[in-house]
C-alpha cells in the first residue's frame, strides 16, 4: 500500500506513477530483506545498497517538500484527513 500511496501522491500522471510504485516497491522489498536480517541475493545486490539508498531518499525528500510547502497539505497530514486524502487520490488515477 506505501508504494501505492506514494505514487499517487507523487506523481502526475499513470506512467509517472506505474514507474515510481515499481521503483518504491523494489526500495521497500530491499528494506524489508535488510531490516530483517536477509542477505542480498539475485537482483538485490551488494552494489545496489547504495543506490536504493539514493533512490529512496530522494522519493521521500520530494513527499516532504510537497507537504511541507503546502499549507493545506501540512493541515491534511496532521488531522485524521490524511487516509481520505490518500484514498481520494487512488481513486482519481483509477478513473
Amino acid at each position: 500500500m506505501i508504494s501505492h500511496r506514494t505514487a499517487f501522491f507523487l506523481a502526475k500522471d499513470g506512467d509517472e506513477a506505474r514507474a515510481l510504485y515499481e521503483q518504491v516497491k523494489a526500495g521497500y522489498g530491499w528494506r524489508n530483506t535488510l531490516a530483517h536480517g536477509g542477505q542480498p541475493k539475485g537482483k538485490q545486490k551488494r552494489d545496489d545498497t547504495k543506490q536504493r539508498g539514493w533512490e529512496s531518499e530522494e522519493i521521500l525528500r520530494k513527499a516532504l517538500n510537497k507537504i511541507l510547502l503546502s499549507d493545506d497539505l501540512v493541515q491534511t497530514f496532521s488531522e485524521k484527513g490524511r487516509e481520505k486524502y490518500l484514498n481520494d487520490l487512488f481513486f482519481s488515477f483509477s478513473r
